[in-house]
């Protein structure tokens, strides 16, 4: 099973493949109340893990290995409050997810791989911006997803999938 994960604080949205990347076997969002805090990056933490740990351990009872991939983080550019609090949450859920041996995946390089750079300029945060972006993903994957967190996780995955395992 190949897992992708696009973390943040407002919603982290998982996604688990087949091995061949020909099927969703399950998606989900998860989000806090606790906003970018220790409290949020622990309530996260703790869904996502969660929801990662029983996914790969159904599917190793099946005999089936799994490997872990979540968005990169790069705090090289951006001093901003925001890029290290996710830099701090990808960190935190590596820890928890070590067992896994989780990969990064550079975020330019699936944008450009999976979306094909069709996303650049779309605003995902107004309703307007967050349809064209479930559409234009849609188009190219061939699958529906009920957030851009989602879509996002799948395009991690379907890029680790195909260009780093």
């Amino acid at each position: 099973m190949i897992v992708g994960i696009d973390q943040s604080y407002t919603s982290t949205g998982v996604v688990c493949l087949t091995d061949d990347g020909h099927r969703i076997i399950s998606n989900a969002t998860f989000s806090t109340e606790f906003g970018m805090t220790v409290a949020g990056m622990l309530h996260i933490v703790q869904q996502v893990g969660g929801y990662v740990g029983r996914m790969i351990d159904r599917e190793t009872l099946q005999g089936r290995q799994s490997i872990v991939f979540l968005e990169g983080n790069s705090v090289s550019r951006s001093n901003s409050k925001s890029a290290r609090g996710l830099a701090e949450l990808a960190g935190a859920l590596k820890y928890v997810l070590a067992k896994y041996d989780p990969r990064d995946v550079p975020m330019s390089s699936w944008k450009n791989k999976i979306a094909k750079n069709q996303l650049r300029g779309i605003k995902k945060h107004t309703k307007a911006g967050e349809i064209k972006y479930l559409e234009i993903i849609a188009e190219l994957t061939g699958n529906y997803f009920a957030t851009t967190d989602e879509a996002d996780a799948y395009c991690i995955a379907e890029y680790g999938r195909r260009y780093m395992l």
